[in-house]
């Protein structure tokens, strides 16, 4: 008798416990979403360029007027600090163009890099950041937004080589250019970048009032001898001046 009420005992015992781990593992505690959210605030998401070269199709054997290869150059989007704790959902376009982002695709260094389709358009992707375990697999973290420029093919044009960070010759962009007034806004930027270089006087200062205070004090440099000396020169007269006074009244 005595030892079926210890078998029950340690039936009710187990029962208990293991409906208290089941319940655990089944619910994303306060505890756990903080220590998440803190792993999540160290993810960064940054769009990089990257150049290599790449085989010319359209090359054949003794072109003269071709490359065998040319350098390609685009962006990629690189995810740092994701932890195996953590899940990304990207999302770009429309939710049904969704993705889903874990540590295991991250290289030796820890750092994912996915490639978009295409650099011609201007895409902003949304990155929600949930748990990998089954009890904070929905519960969102934090999300992240990354716009990504496009590529300008204006700047290739020569009329960019001399003013590459002017913002139509920029390699990349998040704006439509207007084709139809590209070459007169940036004559008229060249123009004016004319304009401030011929306003600099033959000295190479520009005509400003840090190019008069600059001057004063190349003067007071030059010829400060000369001005300590007439100093001393109006000291030493105006003291004899002040002794003579001082002795006349006396």
């Amino acid at each position: 008798m005595k030892r079926k009420i210890l078998y029950s005992l340690y039936f009710l015992i187990m029962l208990f416990g293991l409906g208290s781990i089941v319940f655990a593992e089944g619910e994303c505690t306060l505890e756990a979403r903080s220590d998440l959210r803190g792993l999540a605030s160290n993810i960064n998401i940054v769009y990089q360029e990257v150049s290599e070269y790449v085989k010319n199709e359209d090359y054949e054997e003794g072109d003269i007027d071709a490359d065998p290869e040319y350098l390609q150059k685009y962006l990629v989007i690189k995810i740092y600090n994701l932890s195996p704790h953590l899940r990304l959902e990207m999302t770009y376009g429309t939710p049904n163009d969704s993705t889903s982002i874990t540590y295991n695709q991250a290289d030796q260094d820890g750092v994912i890099t996915l490639v978009p389709s295409t650099n011609e358009y201007v895409i902003t992707y949304t990155f929600n950041v949930y748990g990998s375990s089954s009890a904070c697999y929905g519960q969102l973290l934090r999300t992240i937004k990354l716009t990504l420029p496009k590529y300008n093919y204006y700047s290739e044009r020569s009329v960019c080589d001399d003013i590459p960070d002017y913002f139509m010759c920029q390699t990349y962009t998040t704006y439509d250019i207007n084709p139809t007034n590209f070459l007169d806004s940036v004559n008229a930027y060249k123009e004016k970048l004319k304009t401030q270089k011929n306003e600099i006087d033959e000295n190479g200062d520009v005509k400003d009032n840090t190019s008069i205070i600059n001057k004063t004090a190349s003067v007071i440099t030059k010829y400060k001898y000369v001005i300590i000396g007439v100093i001393l020169v109006i000291g030493v007269v105006v003291t004899i001046i002040i002794v003579k006074k001082k002795r006349s009244v006396l």
